[in-house]
């Protein structure tokens, strides 16, 4: 299960994105070499790798292009599910006359929840998951007052990302519901 929120406007702009499933969740904080390389080392858009901080040792190639593999695999995933999202809102729209919500696929599930703002709220799921509609507007009841309306929250610079971890705690509760 995977939740992402697009800020508003035709363009892919991931604000925040979550992943709620338990075995790749555990995958995702293992402490292999890897995890540990991609917390010291980063990756501009570019593709030049720079330090987090100064004591890490420089990784191999084959680590390298691991961790640039990983950033674009996640990239692409996002903006395919964007793109795949608005397309089927458009259809939904000239074909139904009607809001599109969900779309089932063999293996997945998406569940889609649009603020009267423009911003969109995406959570990928199993095909098990029958509604997850109310889950996504407590998200988005969150998000804005954890958020948009926080005067705690100061954000992030970099590419408009959300970075709260009382959000995210409160994204995990809400998530709970479902798993």
């Amino acid at each position: 299960m995977q939740l992402f929120i697009f800020s508003r406007g035709k363009k892919c702009c991931c604000l925040f994105s979550h992943r709620a499933d338990r075995k790749q969740k555990e995958a995702m904080f293992s402490t292999t070499r890897l995890s540990n390389l991609l917390e010291k080392w980063s990756v501009s858009d570019g593709g030049s790798v720079s330090k987090k901080n100064e004591d890490s040792m420089p990784p191999s190639p084959g680590e390298l292009g691991a961790i640039r593999i990983k950033e674009q695999k996640e990239e692409h995933k996002t903006e395919h599910i964007h793109g795949v999202v608005k397309t089927l809102q458009h259809m939904s729209r000239v074909l139904l006359k009607s809001q599109f919500v969900s779309c089932q696929t063999q293996t997945d599930k998406l569940h889609c929840y649009q603020s009267e703002t423009g911003v969109l709220h995406v959570l990928q799921t199993d095909t098990g998951v029958e509604s997850a509609g109310e889950q996504l507007k407590k998200i988005h009841e969150r998000y804005v007052s954890l958020i948009v309306m926080s005067p705690r929250y100061r954000g992030v610079k970099e590419r408009g990302k959300i970075e709260s971890t009382v959000f995210e705690k409160e994204v995990e509760k809400i998530l709970g519901e479902i798993i």
